[in-house]
C-alpha cells in the first residue's frame, strides 16, 4: 500500500499504481477507502479498462454486483482485456452464482501466461467464494511453481480446511510456518 502511494506521489499518471492502491485496500478490507481511490482514479482515467475493473471490483465487494456489471462490461470492451479485467469479471460472476461463465472468465486470465501469481490470484478468488476444490487446484499449481512462498502454502491450507480435510490443511499450514516462522 505504501509503495503505491509513493509511486503516485512521483507519478500521478501511473494507472498501475492507482489500480494497485485500490487492490491493496480491498485486500485489507478497507472498502470505504477503496471506493474513494477508485472514484478518484476513474475521474482521472475514465477510459482505462483496469480502472473500470477496479471500480467494478469495489462495487462487487460492497455487494453491489448489479452496479458493478456495467463497469466490468465496459472494461471488457477495450482490447485486449488484461488479466485483471478477466479476474474481476470472474469474481463478480461468482458473486452472482454464474459459475460456468465465471470459470470461463477465470481461465481467460491464464491465456497470456501461467505464472504463479496469476494462479494464486485465481485461487484466492475461488477461496473468497468458498469454492474450495477449485481454489485448491489453482493454488496448488502456484505452489508447484513457487515452492518457497509461505503465503501460497497458507492459502493452500485454507482451501483444504474449507474442504474439511484438516490433516492436509495442517500439513500446508506447517509448510508455511517452516518457510516463514
Amino acid at each position: 500500500l505504501r509503495d503505491y502511494s509513493t509511486a503516485l506521489r512521483y507519478d500521478r499518471s501511473s494507472i498501475p499504481a492507482w489500480v494497485g492502491q485500490v487492490r491493496a485496500l480491498l485486500a485489507m478490507g478497507e472498502l470505504k477507502e477503496a471506493t474513494v481511490w477508485a472514484d478518484k482514479a476513474l475521474s482521472l482515467f475514465p477510459r482505462s479498462a483496469d480502472v473500470l475493473a477496479a471500480k467494478a471490483q469495489v462495487l462487487s465487494r460492497l455487494g453491489k454486483n448489479k452496479e458493478a456489471l456495467p463497469y466490468s462490461d465496459t472494461s471488457l470492451g477495450y482490447e485486449p482485456a488484461s488479466e485483471y479485467v478477466w479476474l474481476v469479471r470472474g469474481d463478480i460472476l461468482l458473486s452472482l452464482h454464474q459459475v460456468k461463465t465465471a470459470d470461463y472468465c477465470l481461465k481467460k486470465v491464464l491465456e497470456g501466461s501461467q505464472n504463479w501469481q496469476l494462479l494464486l490470484r485465481i485461487g484466492i478468488v475461488y477461496l473468497d467464494h468458498r469454492r474450495y476444490p477449485e481454489a485448491a487446484s489453482f493454488v496448488s499449481k502456484s505452489a508447484a511453481i513457487n515452492t518457497i512462498n509461505a503465503f501460497i502454502w497458507f492459502k493452500l491450507g485454507e482451501g483444504y480446511r474449507g474442504m474439511h480435510l484438516k490433516s492436509t490443511a495442517r500439513t500446508y499450514y506447517q509448510k508455511a510456518l517452516e518457510l516463514r516462522p
